[in-house]
């Protein structure tokens, strides 16, 4: 039997249920193909590669191990976009297979690889989106006179991030907006 390697990935460790599906969809892909998987598991987010499991993923496809890799979703390996496509290149440079359980045809194909970015794109798209509600809400944390009031006292941005109870980032923004940055 050849060996896949199996990725799975949530952004966060309380997402246990999202693990052990994803999981169990790679178990039954691999009965019905009659393949062995090596699962590589990763709880952050898709937005960076920069992650233990991807990496490790990857020395074994490189060590020829796996000639093929195999994710539920296009979000699980990527939600960016550009990394995406960059790791898809980076797996078929080393002669390995990228599956995608949602896409219904080879990705290597002009049409599996429009689909394969398009889903990218609407998984880094929904991230931004999901970024800027949050930003929002936390916007209506930050009331703008006592934020003027307290970087006139000479407050860091991180001094009052934490006063705020919101990322500095956030509060950079705010400050950028009403022209005190």
């Amino acid at each position: 039997m050849a060996q896949v390697a199996l990725y799975v990935r949530t952004s966060t460790t309380q997402q246990e249920s999202s693990i052990e599906a994803q999981k169990e969809r790679l178990n039954s892909w691999c009965k019905r193909h009659k393949v062995e998987g090596r699962f590589f598991t990763d709880r952050l987010s898709g937005k960076t590669d920069k992650r233990k499991s991807l990496k490790q993923m990857f020395t074994y496809a490189k060590q020829g191990k796996v000639n093929q890799v195999v994710v539920c979703k296009a979000d699980r390996l990527s939600r960016n976009t550009l990394v995406g496509l960059r790791l898809k290149k980076q797996l078929e440079k080393i002669g390995c297979k990228l599956t995608v359980l949602d896409i219904p045809v080879d990705l290597v194909s002009a049409y599996g690889h429009m689909m394969f970015t398009q889903l990218l794109a609407f998984s880094e798209f929904e991230l931004a989106a999901r970024r800027e509600r949050v930003d929002a809400v936390l916007w209506l944390k930050t009331p703008p006179k006592e934020l003027i009031k307290l970087r006139g006292l000479g407050w860091s941005q991180t001094k009052l991030a934490k006063h705020f109870g919101i990322a500095p980032n956030t509060i950079r923004k705010r400050l950028r907006a009403l022209n005190l940055s």
